[in-house]
């Protein structure tokens, strides 16, 4: 619902950034399927949480100046490049984030629940300390994150620029649901 809105917002002629839906949505997604943590329901505030929205601005803004240290081949001390207190600011909120998702599987795995077989349990059963796991989380997200995002970010673009080929898309998608809603 949230993802149409903005959408809407984005077709009334005035210029709006989608690119933080897809952020958020390729956050979520990472999340469910590689530690089996739902934001919508496990983290405190879901998608309306301030530390979400901090996560997606960050991790872009992050992306940018790493992109921008390297390329300009800036010092990696902060007194001397700024740009590595985003890098640091970035590592402080995934930090934040990944202790949520671990404590919860912590939690979880307390109580007994039957766990997927995942990132999250790979690192858990092999004795990860939790630097180590928000290491390893950091690094996926730092990857991967912000590229997904703004891939579809430019695919849509890309489908909106050219009706002929998002409605072939749209027809093909159907087809292969075959009536079902969900994937």
């Amino acid at each position: 619902k949230r993802s149409i809105e903005e959408f809407q917002k984005a077709g009334s002629g005035v210029v709006h950034d989608v690119s933080k839906v897809f952020l958020s949505a390729t956050l979520r997604m990472f999340t469910r399927y590689a530690m089996d943590f739902n934001v919508i329901e496990d983290l405190p505030g879901g998608v309306d949480s301030e530390l979400l929205k901090e996560c997606v601005k960050t991790c872009g803004d992050a992306s940018n100046a790493v992109g921008s240290s390297v390329y300009f081949m800036l010092p990696t001390s902060r007194i001397l490049n700024p740009l590595m207190n985003t890098i640091a600011n970035f590592r402080n909120l995934y930090d934040q984030f990944s202790q949520i998702v671990i404590n919860k599987r912590l939690e979880e795995r307390k109580a007994g629940i039957k766990e997927r077989d995942d990132i999250l349990k790979v690192m858990l059963d092999n004795n990860m300390t939790m630097r180590e796991m928000e290491d390893h989380i950091v690094t996926m997200f730092g990857a991967g994150h912000d590229t997904t995002g703004y891939f579809e970010t430019y695919t849509a673009q890309l489908l909106a620029r050219n009706p002929e080929v998002q409605q072939r898309v749209k027809d093909e998608i159907k087809e292969v649901l075959n009536g079902r809603e969900t994937i």
